[in-house]
């Protein structure tokens, strides 16, 4: 599923290692087309992690309605980019944090 690994690629490129499900979910415009469809399908976020979930790639806290995964993980994850992937992602992250600030 190409849902589940754009979530990988944004884990990946991410500051923390706890992302809230909302920043999926408020910034699925600026992710890249995969994540885009959680805009209309929101339930697609469920299947995708529930893909990670079942290869033990991240947990899912629902009462805090977080996601959460190994630094290890994250670390491979992003050595494993090229260099214009990762700045790709990160691109991408950073445009989605700056709408969930401040929504227009």
């Amino acid at each position: 599923m190409n849902m589940a690994a754009d979530i990988l690629r944004v884990l990946a490129v991410m500051q923390t290692v706890d992302i809230p499900e909302f920043f999926f979910l408020a910034g699925a415009r600026h992710l890249g087309a995969e994540l885009e469809a959680l805009i209309t399908e929101p339930y697609l976020l469920d299947l995708a992690v529930g893909v990670l979930r079942r290869l033990s790639l991240v947990q899912r806290h629902t009462e805090k309605q977080m996601l959460a995964f190994h630094p290890l993980l994250q670390r491979v994850l992003s050595e494993h980019m090229s260099d214009r992937e990762r700045a790709m992602w990160k691109s991408r992250v950073t445009a989605a944090s700056a709408a969930i600030k401040s929504p227009l």
